[in-house]
């Protein structure tokens, strides 16, 4: 993407949430169709020449929201998946029971995380894995800010109680 006619604070801000807005995207479609949508949304911003950057995270978001689920009326299906993006789940260790441990914890967080309705995977996601705040949640989701917060510890709470009943099984079950 050429970045000669951008305004100045384009190319940066492209570089840091382009990889945001693609994972984002490809919560809701396959990545061939997410790469495209995610392209279109900074071309769109692009051609917004008055867009303030302040402004310009949530303004993308929604934007690659409605797109995305434009794309998935069109097409009747909504994808799947229920995992959570493999950077999340970084194995930092060389050591082989840090490894069994991390993979123990990764599947306890994909139950957990499988156990969420839409919008509260929605919620976490735009918060946990994008850092995005209250306000900017809202205006993506269309909910206020009290109940992003409320949905936020809901479904932390929940995620909270899912790991510990799964521990507590598998400590019952002679694991570790």
């Amino acid at each position: 993407m050429g970045f000669e006619s951008a305004p100045e604070w384009f190319e940066g801000f492209y570089k840091e949430f382009y990889p945001k807005l693609f994972r984002y995207a490809v919560r809701f479609i396959e990545a061939s169709k997410a790469s495209e949508i995610v392209q279109d949304c900074f071309i769109k911003l692009l051609s917004e020449s008055d867009k303030d950057p302040a402004h310009a995270t949530s303004w993308l978001y929604v934007t690659c929201r409605n797109q995305c689920i434009d794309e998935i009326r069109r097409r009747k299906k909504m994808k799947a998946s229920d995992e959570i993006d493999e950077d999340l789940l970084v194995d930092q260790s060389d050591h082989m029971d840090d490894r069994i441990y991390q993979n123990q914890m990764n599947e306890q967080l994909r139950v957990a995380m499988a156990s969420l309705s839409f919008n509260e995977k929605e919620v976490i996601r735009l918060k946990f894995q994008d850092g995005l705040s209250y306000q900017q949640i809202s205006e993506i989701t269309g909910h206020n800010v009290n109940y992003v917060g409320v949905l936020i510890h809901e479904s932390v709470q929940k995620i909270k109680g899912t790991v510990l009943t799964l521990n507590q099984k598998g400590v019952q079950n002679g694991k570790k």
